[in-house]
């Protein structure tokens, strides 16, 4: 494969990545969002599901390719949200986490939800 190629896949592999990104985060930000996608997979465990997506992301920011992805700005927004979203889960809300009008009414996840939307207003202003 030539290098270009290699740059082209690259290029993709990256803009693929952080539109899943800015997904997962308007799925986390908006509660409307949240009920859509809910509605679209009833059986799935909304919290369980954002979180897992959201840990995926997070699985790789170490990476040369997702670090050269964001600036030194949407990077610290980025992981200081993962702070955050990683903590509300530690902190054992496994019945506000399974119950989706539960999730989406919680004190807690309400501070998430903002958070979201602040590393949105971040990244997508870039």
């Amino acid at each position: 494969m030539k290098d270009y190629q290699r740059e082209d896949d690259m290029k993709k592999l990256q803009l693929n990545f952080k539109n899943n990104l800015i997904s997962v985060l308007e799925y986390i930000a908006s509660s409307e969002k949240s009920q859509f996608y809910q509605s679209q997979i009833p059986f799935m465990i909304l919290g369980e599901e954002l979180y897992e997506q959201w840990h995926s992301i997070s699985y790789v920011r170490d990476k040369e390719w997702f670090q050269s992805i964001f600036n030194e700005s949407e990077k610290r927004a980025i992981w200081d949200f993962d702070k955050i979203f990683n903590e509300f889960y530690q902190l054992g809300n496994d019945n506000v986490i399974r119950d989706t009008n539960m999730l989406l009414m919680n004190k807690d996840w309400k501070i998430i939800q903002s958070k979201a939307q602040d590393v949105l207003r971040v990244v997508l202003q870039s």
